[in-house]
This record gives C-alpha cells, structure tokens and sequence, in this order.
C-alpha cells in the first residue's frame, strides 16, 4: 500500500476527455494505417533481395563496378504486430483543442 499511495494519478474532466478522444483517435488511425503498410512492404522488400540475388548469381546483373554505401544495420527486428506495445512511440504531440 506504500508504494501505490505515492503515485499521483490525474484525472480530466468528461468534457476534456470528450474533446481529446477524437484527436487520440485520429492519431491512432494514421499510427495504425503506417504500421499496416510497413507490414505489406515487409514481403516485398524480401522477394526483392531474393530475385536481386538471383539475378546477380545467374549473371543476369553485372555488379562488378557497384560501389556500397554504408549504412547502419539494424539488429532487433520485429516479428508480428502483437510484439508492439503501448509505449513504442517515442515523441509525443499534444492534442490541439
């Protein structure tokens, strides 16, 4: 009971929660439209690599003068949406009322 007494919660009141909903809804709309088109790219992105390395293998693309940018790569991947949670938005914009 010690540590749940010094948490401080806040609390609106209906009508601003009224006015705030349909900004947080909004947002999550286009966060969730994003993250769905993120998804469909996913298999794309992979039958690309695989023809592009075929292709290369087969001698259909001539690589031989490609020079390679660097780049960052990246470790942690992501497997399903359900590994997303709430707090994987990292900046926050306050609602315009």
């Amino acid at each position: 009971m010690d540590e749940f007494s010094s948490i401080r919660v806040f609390l609106l009141f209906f009508n601003e929660q009224q006015e705030i909903a349909p900004y947080l809804g909004t947002q999550c709309g286009q966060i969730d439209k994003i993250v769905s088109k993120l998804y469909n790219e996913i298999p794309r992105s992979a039958e690309y690599r695989t023809r592009l390395t075929s292709d290369v293998i087969m001698g259909k693309l001539d690589v031989r003068g490609v020079v390679v940018a660097e780049f960052e790569a990246v470790e942690d991947i992501v497997e399903s949406k359900d590994e997303l949670g709430d707090n994987e938005i990292s900046e926050e914009t306050p609602p315009m009322i």
